[in-house]
């Protein structure tokens, strides 16, 4: 045999062997595996798109890459949400979706995921139309490789605008002296409410009884006398109860002897110095029982008298303020003692 012959027959060899070598490897190439069962088959897709580039662990990320494994299963223009049970469980990474889009030559499947380790991270295979397949490795980063940092920073203090610091002083100044202020201005409202305490009484009865004079004046002309010295009657019986124990009825059922003898008790002398107060008293409750018995005379004797009640009026609101002023000057001098 020549040179030239073993030379040509070497070369028909080779030729043959890249053939074959081609025609083996092209279903590898295509990224399809021997089928598992007759049911499934599994497709190893090639690498993906990460969005964004570069993740951390906790971060929520999406990662894309297209398959010929569902070419034959979805229609073109198919848009399917695979359900997450189909999607294997791990503990390296979260699935929150996984979709796939058929497009006119291959399937573009999209992962949401939150992954939880650091390193290159195998995401987990899921199963549509009884395809399983794998999808491509990533890469999360680690912060701690890219600062070299192993262990937490210190604490810090809050950042705070220069100069914040004495407006958080002036407010807190500002604040306690509020607080101050209206503490002082309560002490002293509640102690002024306890030293006139009596006169603030004294005002009230006071304005009560006018304001029951003066409709009793108004009806002087539209009411008999009869009827209107009973509504008198029992405006000052109302006033006396009220001045002698705070009970407006106290007094209405009582005659003017029984109003003598409880003012009597009531604002009897307890000391030496109160003298000169008692026999203010005094002549103010024997004016008072000269006005009610003038009143009792006229509407039980039953005898004609001239129409006084406008000076009956008149009488009655002396009479009040000459009571108000004799019991403060009593007070006064009890507590001077």
């Amino acid at each position: 045999m020549t040179a030239r012959s073993r030379f040509a027959r070497g070369l028909r060899s080779l030729i043959v062997a890249l053939a074959l070598t081609l025609l083996v490897g092209a279903p590898g190439r295509a990224g399809e595996v021997d089928q598992k069962d007759a049911g499934s088959k599994a497709a190893l897709p090639g690498a993906g798109i990460l969005v964004p580039r570069e993740v951390f662990v906790g971060d929520s990320a999406e990662l894309s890459f297209t398959t010929g494994a569902f070419n034959a299963a979805l229609e073109p223009g198919a848009d399917v949400l695979v359900p997450l049970g189909d999607v294997a469980v791990s503990s390296d990474a979260t699935i929150e979706s996984v979709t796939a889009r058929r497009g006119e030559s291959s399937t573009t499947v999209v992962i949401r995921f939150v992954p939880w380790t650091p390193g290159l991270l195998r995401l987990p295979p899921f199963a549509l139309k009884k395809i399983r397949v794998v999808p491509p490795p990533v890469r999360i980063s680690s912060l701690a490789e890219k600062t070299g940092q192993t262990a937490l920073d210190p604490p810090r203090s809050p950042l705070l605008v220069p100069g914040t610091t004495f407006v958080l002083y002036a407010l807190c100044a500002a604040g306690i002296a509020c607080l101050a202020f209206v503490a002082i201005a309560f002490a002293r409202f509640r102690r002024y409410l306890t030293l006139n305490e009596g006169r603030i009484r004294s005002g009230r009865r006071t304005k009560v009884a006018m304001r029951e004079l003066k409709y009793l004046e108004r009806r002087i002309h539209r009411t008999e006398p009869a009827e209107w010295y009973a509504l008198f009657s029992a405006a000052l019986r109302r006033y006396l109860g009220t001045l002698l124990s705070g009970n407006p009825s106290c007094l209405l059922s009582s005659t003017s002897r029984e109003i003598d003898e409880a003012f009597s008790t009531a604002f009897r002398p307890r000391a030496s110095g109160e003298g000169n107060s008692q026999a203010l008293i005094d002549a103010a409750l024997a004016r008072s029982g000269a006005l009610l018995s003038g009143i009792d005379s006229i509407r039980f004797s039953g005898r004609a008298s001239a129409d006084s009640r406008q000076a009956d009026v008149a009488e009655a609101r002396a009479l009040v303020l000459a009571l108000e002023e004799t019991v403060g000057a009593a007070k006064d001098a009890r507590e001077a003692t």
